[in-house]
């Protein structure tokens, strides 16, 4: 999304892909220092950066990306919702449905 947007205006970091369960991103020293240099933040959201989100905000100590701020944007706050998982956390991942609402 970002890369559609920007163009060749913008330098894109991917820190996951379609393939990885986003439950489970590692908190990098190299994620890390990327985070600190970003000047915009662009995930699911939804929960699914729970696992490592936070912590790497807080060792990247950027301003610029923090929640409530303008480079901080999670897609999922902009879109209604279909599912919602009832817990919250890294195990509900690959496996985990019992987790999720009936349909």
């Amino acid at each position: 999304m970002a890369r559609e947007i920007g163009g060749d205006q913008v330098k894109v970091f991917i820190v996951t892909t379609a393939l990885q369960d986003p439950h489970h991103i590692q908190a990098r020293p190299s994620l890390i220092a990327r985070m600190r240099r970003a000047d915009l933040l662009v995930c699911t959201g939804a929960e699914l950066e729970i696992g490592w989100l936070p912590l790497v905000l807080h060792k990247a100590h950027n301003g610029r990306v923090m929640p409530g701020q303008p480079g901080h944007f999670l897609a999922a706050t902009q879109v209604r919702l279909l599912e919602r998982p009832s817990v919250y956390g890294r195990g509900n991942g690959k496996g985990q449905r019992s987790v999720w609402p009936a349909r």
